[in-house]
């Protein structure tokens, strides 16, 4: 435990051995099994990685650590829907970010260019203006988000049915 708490890498957030003596593995992720959203986890990511710094002069201090978790706190969640990847998304922005940060932040976890996203909410097509700001945004939940589609054309892929 001493040599995982010691001579962790910088950006690291856990370690493990295999066996007694053996090689540490490290990773700078969290676990497949996380249930935390991945936009929750990469914002907690880097703050694990900074308050487990083994480098005291690069560890955060409380100062730092509470700033930092107050800023997600703050921040406001949008629940998106992506149709193309059949999976709910949580982005955590903050209130005063524009339209266009958002869409952005779409296309990289969406990988849906930002000249393909169609939004809908509701039922109704969902045009943003880019200077928009997300506090203005329709209220979004688990049960009611606003959904991604592509004007791309995709290729389908069916399911192969064995009898």
């Amino acid at each position: 435990m001493y040599k995982i708490i010691t001579e962790k890498p910088s950006g690291t957030i856990s370690g493990h051995q295999k066996s007694e003596n053996g090689k540490i593995e490290w990773n700078t992720e969290m676990p497949v099994s996380c249930s935390l959203s991945k936009g929750l986890q990469s914002l907690l990511t880097p703050v694990l990685a900074n308050i487990l710094e083994a480098d005291q002069e690069k560890c955060w201090g409380f100062d730092q650590f509470f700033a930092e978790t107050n800023d997600i706190l703050h921040r406001t969640i949008v629940n998106v829907f992506s149709l193309q990847q059949a999976t709910l998304h949580h982005s955590y922005i903050h209130q005063y970010n524009t339209a266009a940060l958002f869409q952005e932040l779409l296309s990289r976890r969406c990988s849906i260019p930002l000249h393909h996203q169609e939004l809908h909410y509701e039922g109704r097509r969902l045009v943003l203006d880019p200077n928009r700001q997300a506090q203005v945004f329709p209220k979004t939940s688990r049960e009611n988000p606003i959904m991604l589609l592509s004007r791309e054309a995709v290729a389908t892929v069916g399911l192969i049915f064995e009898d």
